[in-house]
């Protein structure tokens, strides 16, 4: 840049320099240029309704907002579900048992050693589903009073301030 170039001049080219030759494209042609102007008009709503915030801390700003685009966009964290666990889970739920659920959420085979580890995977991928959303659902502690102490911590700490 040239030295007499005031800093805020010398910022703005470089923004739009970076924006127009190192980011990289979501495609090619008129999508490309609807999504380039629909993240420029995101992008300037947070500048008016987060200024605070950005001023405050624009790193942790803008690690955050690219955060939650990550989550929200595909493709999505885990491995997608399938369908057959899915039914078997919640014919469990309805207190059916395996030897119904097997009888409609598996193939049917010939070869009884395939069926028994079909019928051995089923259960296991139910059995995992289960306890990876006990872990999710309860992250203080696994009594309830926990989660109360938990939330009267929170409210306190929200009223005290």
């Amino acid at each position: 840049m040239h030295p007499h170039v005031h800093r805020s001049r010398q910022r703005s080219v470089q923004r739009s320099q970076a924006t127009e030759s190192d980011a990289p494209d979501p495609g090619e042609g008129e999508p490309a240029r609807r999504v380039r102007s629909t993240i420029r008009q995101f992008v300037a709503r947070l500048r008016v309704e987060f200024a605070p915030e950005i001023a405050r801390d624009p790193r942790g700003f803008k690690r955050g907002v690219v955060h939650l685009l990550k989550v929200e966009l595909p493709p999505y964290s885990g491995r997608p579900s399938h369908e057959n666990v899915t039914r078997a889970d919640e014919m469990r739920k309805a207190g059916k048992g395996w030897k119904e659920i097997y009888v409609v959420c598996l193939p049917q085979r010939a070869n009884p050693v395939l069926c028994q580890r079909d019928q051995y995977l089923l259960r296991g991928a139910v059995r995992a589903r289960r306890r990876r959303r006990m872990r999710t659902k309860s992250p203080i502690g696994s009594s309830g009073r926990d989660k109360d102490m938990f939330q009267q911590v929170i409210l306190v700490g929200r009223l005290g301030k």
